[in-house]
């Protein structure tokens, strides 16, 4: 089944290819067993294949807590980060800012062409939330010089992601929010701590994502895609991405101090006890 993918700013259009899994464990699961889980997924059901070779899944585990490092504000940019939170310090006033901008956390409206009630929201549509990648890879490729019809010459390169993560499946996420309403896009925490304890503290400084494997239709609970964005005069790069998620509920996104696992703040799932 194809669906196509549009994004709520704009910019991207994907095309995804629906494929579907089945789930029973209950050992929670890192960004490590999240990629390699949905790695042999792909290898079972991909064009090697062996055909002939029954295939059972793997099923992945009900919890599912992703973590991240946060880095400080200095640090460069870096596209292979699957998430990039960030912490800045203030000297004079002696606070601590630890902020994450999920670039999941905009909605996706999905051309979809299944007939699964689960996931039908609109005639056509699907939404795909709140995504957080457990993994991303990035391959960069000079294509050499290309025009338009107008003939503008430039140089044109390639990026290729490859991305592997979770995501809610929905008509609007009601996931954690950092302001309370639909479409915030940022968890920021601000902390009174003296300098000290703040150089001490800023390398433990860990962002968590919590989240339960539930299934985007009866007995499908991975969805994978590959989107493509052509080259442009003003955007001389193609894009191209390989992207798959394992469909989940997220429960809560929190801060911790790893040295002796101190929630510092949590974001929880509205209705949700809090854990």
């Amino acid at each position: 089944m194809a669906i196509r993918i549009f994004s709520a700013i704009g910019t991207t259009i994907t095309s995804l290819l629906i494929c579907g899994s089945a789930i029973a464990q209950e050992n929670p699961w890192g960004r490590d067993e999240v990629e390699a889980h949905i790695q042999s997924y792909k290898v079972a059901t991909g064009v090697e294949a062996d055909p002939f070779t029954p295939w059972i899944e793997r099923a992945p585990a009900k919890d599912i807590v992703l973590s991240y490092g946060v880095l400080g504000a200095a640090v460069a940019e870096d596209l292979s980060l699957p998430l990039d939170p960030r912490w800045s310090y203030d000297a004079g006033r002696q606070a601590l800012t630890i902020s994450t901008d999920p670039s999941g956390q905009d909605t996706l409206a999905v051309d979809w062409q299944g007939r699964e009630p689960s996931v039908r929201l609109w005639e056509g549509q699907v939404g795909l939330q709140d995504r957080y990648l457990a993994s991303r890879q990035v391959k960069v490729t000079d294509m050499g010089e290309g025009s338009n019809a107008f003939g503008a010459v430039r140089r044109v390169t390639k990026r290729a992601f490859t991305e592997r993560g979770i995501t809610e499946v929905g008509a609007t996420s009601r996931g954690p929010r950092s302001g309370g309403g639909y479409g915030a896009s940022s968890f920021v925490h601000r902390i009174s701590i003296a300098s000290e304890e703040a150089r001490a503290l800023t390398p433990h400084l860990r962002f968590e994502v919590v989240a339960r494997s539930k299934d985007w239709a009866p007995g499908k609970w991975i969805i994978c895609g590959v989107g493509y964005i052509g080259a442009t005069v003003d955007i001389p790069t193609v894009f191209e991405t390989d992207a798959c998620f394992i469909s989940v509920e997220i429960v809560a996104v929190r801060y911790v101090d790893d040295r002796d696992g101190t929630v510092l703040k949590q974001w929880d799932r509205p209705g949700s006890p809090r854990r």
